[in-house]
């Protein structure tokens, strides 16, 4: 099966959160590979002076390094609805670290969902956060996925 499709993407910083919506992804259970890629201005916060700041070059810096994409497999895959590992790379800001997660994989009325959480240190990602806004940034931002897939 290959899928093209929106994905939501959850990013819960402190106690500010942000939706994203991917230009693609790709969801192939034959070869047990996942995949997506997107624009960070495609982020969208409940403030729109968080999003202004979130694309400044100071922190994610849009405009020099304007997608982020993560490539992996999903582990011993079954075709069967269960809790699976994944493996795969992340890119952010230029700069691509490994990421390990479970994922839940369900299909229901011919809808697939997957659905995954996992953490990241934005520093890792070469983003920098200065010390004034220390207070009001996560330096670990959880990301939760939700994929639909029609």
């Amino acid at each position: 099966f290959l899928y093209n499709t929106k994905i939501s993407e959850n990013i819960y910083m402190t106690k500010h959160c942000a939706n994203y919506y991917a230009q693609w992804i790709v969801l192939n259970f034959l070869i047990k590979f996942c995949g997506f890629k997107g624009l960070i201005k495609g982020f969208q916060f409940k403030k729109k002076l968080m999003q202004e700041h979130f694309n400044q070059k100071k922190f994610m810096d849009s405009k020099q390094f304007p997608k982020t994409k993560f490539s992996g497999k999903i582990i011993d895959f079954k075709n069967e609805t269960g809790e699976y590992k994944i493996v795969g790379k992340l890119t952010i800001h230029g700069v691509t670290n490994d990421v390990t997660s479970s994922a839940t994989v369900k299909k229901v009325d011919g809808v697939v969902y997957l659905n995954t959480k996992f953490s990241v240190i934005v520093s890792d990602y070469g983003v920098i956060i200065k010390s004034k806004l220390a207070k009001k940034i996560a330096e670990k931002v959880n990301i939760e996925v939700n994929l639909e897939l029609k």
